[in-house]
């Protein structure tokens, strides 16, 4: 009797060792803070770290419905770069490791709009010309316009009844240029223009939207500004609001836009350029 109670105690003993089952891993955090932002040519995503995760599965979609993998990445930041202008991406994402993963979270769709915006140097024929007043000219023989071209309202009211002068900003006529600042400061801005006589030596000029300048040239026109050339040809010059100096302007980093609006016709433009101001010391 002994012997037979003794097996079955080990019987026991040996079922309940054999039983017993590990807890479920235990799931992990969704990843917090992802966010998605558009570059010039390409989507930038982040997210937050999760704790014991040792991967994080994006995953994207271009209808906002159907997802598929994008990359499995270790880290905490991805660059999408298989993107196109105009269209609309959405994105997903988990963290796993390998015994459990996360639920999903998923951002808010984004466009991806590559800028249309120039550099800090533009020549004028490169401006959009809205409103139909300003044309681009072939410069004069032995000119020395930048890429033998430049762009203004010619004189004798063509194309169409055009005022030789306006004394306020016509805002549905200008040159409009884009640019792109990478480095916040203050700029000026640099022109290279011409006229055939001093009454054909000025612009409106705005940034921005803002109110306009009152930009004279008539110091290069006279021929009283340092290293000037004969009119008719293109004088570096910097845009000056009348009685106020050279203009100065703070710029933040981004996109930015000038607009030369008619004041006198046969002002020529060639070139512009945003000058950064060297930070005193």
């Amino acid at each position: 009797m002994k012997k037979l109670f003794a097996f079955v105690g080990f019987s026991l003993l040996f079922i309940a060792a054999c039983s017993k089952t590990e807890a479920p891993p235990a799931v992990l955090d969704a990843p917090s803070n992802f966010a998605a932002s558009p570059a010039d040519t390409s989507i930038n995503l982040s997210w937050d770290a999760v704790t014991d995760a040792t991967s994080y599965m994006l995953q994207k979609s271009s209808d906002g419905t159907n997802f598929t993998d994008l990359k499995e990445v270790t880290g905490l930041v991805y660059e999408d770069l298989a993107v196109v202008a105009g269209v609309e991406y959405s994105y997903q994402l988990y963290a796993k490791n390998d015994k459990t993963q996360s639920s999903t979270v998923k951002d808010s769709a984004i466009i991806l709009i590559v800028s249309t915006c120039g550099p800090l140097v533009q020549e004028a024929e490169e401006a959009d010309l809205v409103g139909g007043n300003f044309v681009v000219a072939d410069d004069i023989a032995g000119g020395n316009a930048s890429g033998g071209k430049y762009v203004h309202i010619p004189d004798g009211g063509e194309p169409g009844n055009i005022p030789d002068s306006i004394l306020e900003v016509d805002s549905a006529n200008y040159m409009e240029f884009c640019f792109t600042v990478d480095t916040a400061g203050d700029y000026m801005i640099k022109t290279w223009v011409a006229g055939m006589d001093d009454s054909d030596d000025s612009f409106w000029v705005s940034v921005d939207d803002k109110p306009a300048y009152n930009y004279s040239f008539k110091d290069v026109a006279s021929g009283t500004a340092k290293n000037v050339q004969a009119f008719p040809l293109f004088t570096e010059d910097y845009v000056k609001d009348q009685g106020k100096g050279d203009v100065s302007i703070t710029l933040e980093a981004g996109e930015h836009t000038v607009r030369f609006h008619h004041r006198e016709s046969d002002a020529r433009l060639d070139k512009l350029e945003l000058e950064l101001v060297p930070a005193a010391n």
